[in-house]
Order: structure tokens, then C-alpha cells, then sequence
């Protein structure tokens, strides 16, 4: 399922680490914001893989940060049966 989650967390820091508590993580595009809602740069030279995953890469998750919505929306997100048509797409 594509669907934007927006998490607010207050934090100060130089990096982030996101490690899942079980299972598996999927993430796609992942873009940080400061206190006025203003989305804060992350360059590729900050990102570091330690995923095992083969076609996995840490710097894929900041590679569209222009295409991050402000707030999710039925253009941005998949609803109710539309994720049959991507997931099939996705798949072939």
C-alpha cells in the first residue's frame, strides 16, 4: 500500500537511525521537517546502507524529496482497490 504517514517527533540531532522493532520496514521516500514546517535538506553523502536486501539502497529513500507531498492526499495516496492495479504493475 503507497499511503503517506506523516509521524511528528520533536528531536535535535546530526542523524537518524530507523530500525524496525520486528518484521520488516518498507519504506519509500522519507523527508524531515523543522519547526515551521519547512522540509529540512538531506544530501547523499549523509546516507549510509546497512541493509542486505539486494536492489536495497539507504540513498533511495531521499531521491525524490522535490515529489514529497505537504500533506497526503487521494492524488498522493492509493485507496480501497487501486492497490490491486499498482501492486500488479508493481509485480510485472
Amino acid at each position: 500500500m503507497y499511503k503517506w504517514q506523516s509521524v511528528d517527533v520533536e528531536f535535535s540531532g546530526s542523524s537518524v537511525e530507523l530500525t524496525p522493532r520486528s518484521g520488516e520496514l518498507w519504506l519509500n521516500e522519507i523527508a524531515f521537517y523543522d519547526q515551521n514546517g519547512e522540509q529540512i535538506p538531506v544530501s547523499l553523502g549523509a546516507v549510509s546502507d546497512v541493509s542486505s536486501y539486494a536492489n536495497s539502497s539507504a540513498a533511495h529513500l531521499i531521491d525524490e524529496q522535490d515529489r514529497v507531498p505537504d500533506v497526503g492526499s487521494f492524488m498522493t495516496d492509493m485507496y480501497f482497490d487501486e492497490i490491486y492495479h499498482a501492486r500488479t504493475a508493481f509485480e510485472h
